[in-house]
Order: structure tokens, then C-alpha cells, then sequence
């Protein structure tokens, strides 16, 4: 059982983590009628290149609040049904996920100790998820920052990052390709301190 947080930050922070893990962790999908197979994509280019795997012009794609739209392939461009291109679509996805993890990375910097491990264990699994919506990489490398900065201060938040998505919830044989890249943007910006520090 999850000890409940004291502090109004704290308490935020937990009703926003449970908020945001009961919506859609996935913005695109489709259906192959051949195999009766299900495919869910966190990105625009993962579900590009699994529709032109499976030959379709066609798919689906999700709101956090599951909302369904229908995407096809119109004269070589995907567009959804209300004319809105794949490209405009994914970067709304990719701003409003960096947003997400920053709101939430604000409100643990404020709830400080008043949270527990299993609320570090369940704000990395959101943040993760959150991360692997993200397709362009330069706002990829904005939300590995925050989550760099959550690693350095939490360590029931790192650890719980190390095994977000790995496929492996118990001794993984490695951590997860998420951990990895905010482990190699964590290195990058302290060695950029430590060399501005010198000069």
C-alpha cells in the first residue's frame, strides 16, 4: 500500500499521475484483418512504417482520451479524415508530452520527500510513457533533461526508469533504451558544466 502524500504538491502530484496513466500511453493504431493482430504505435514514423510493413493506407489514431480518428494515405501523404497532416498531428502529440513531463517533474521537485516509492515507481512509468510519444529529437533531448534531473534527485525514481518498458520488471538483463538515453543526456550536460565551470 502507497503511503498518501501530506503536502498539497505531493497530493497533486499523485492525482496527476493517476489522471495521466488512465489515458491512452498510445497514439496510433491498427488492425491486421489477415492475422486478427492488434498493433498499438507511441509515434507517427512507428506507425508509418508498420502500416507500409503490412501494406495498409490506413490506421488509426488516438487521443489521450481515446478518442478514434481515422489516418490514410492521400496522394503519398497521411492525412486524418479532417484534413490535418500526420506531421501536424505528432507534433501536438510530441508538445503536449513534454509538457506532461514537466508539470509533473515541477510538482515532485515541490513534493520533495512527502512521496513514496511506489509514487516514483508509478511518475516513471508516466514519464516513460510520455517519452516514447515523443518523435522529433530535439524535444527529445528537452524531456530526457527533466528526466535526467528527476534521476539525480530520486532514487526510487531511477531505479524505476531503469526497468520502464524493458520488458523485464524483476533483475532486467539491461536497463531500458529510455534510462539509457537520459543516462547519455545527463552525461552530456554535466560534462558541459564542468567544462564551462573551468573557464
Amino acid at each position: 500500500m502507497e503511503a498518501q502524500p501530506n503536502s498539497a504538491s505531493g497530493k497533486e502530484l499523485v492525482e496527476r499521475i493517476q489522471n495521466d496513466l488512465s489515458k491512452a500511453q498510445y497514439r496510433y493504431g491498427v488492425q491486421d484483418p489477415f492475422t486478427d493482430s492488434q498493433y498499438y504505435m507511441s509515434t507517427a514514423n512507428e506507425m508509418i512504417a508498420k502500416a507500409d510493413q503490412l501494406g495498409f493506407i490506413r490506421f488509426q489514431g488516438y487521443t489521450a482520451d481515446r478518442a478514434v480518428s481515422q489516418i490514410s494515405k492521400i496522394d503519398g501523404e497521411w492525412m486524418r479524415d479532417d484534413g490535418k497532416t500526420l506531421a501536424e498531428i505528432q507534433s501536438g502529440i510530441d508538445q503536449d508530452s513534454i509538457e506532461e513531463i514537466s508539470s509533473r517533474a515541477q510538482l515532485r521537485a515541490k513534493a520533495r520527500q512527502d512521496v513514496d516509492h511506489t509514487i516514483d515507481r508509478k511518475l516513471a512509468l508516466a514519464d516513460a510513457s510520455a517519452f516514447l510519444r515523443i518523435q522529433d529529437p530535439k524535444m527529445q533531448e528537452l524531456a530526457a533533461v527533466a528526466l535526467a534531473d528527476n534521476t539525480r534527485e530520486f532514487p526510487n525514481y531511477k531505479t524505476s526508469l531503469e526497468v520502464a518498458y524493458s520488458g523485464n520488471l524483476r533483475n532486467p538483463s539491461k536497463i531500458s533504451p529510455i534510462a539509457e538515453r537520459v543516462a547519455k543526456v545527463d552525461a552530456r550536460s554535466t560534462a558541459r558544466e564542468t567544462v564551462s565551470a573551468r573557464h
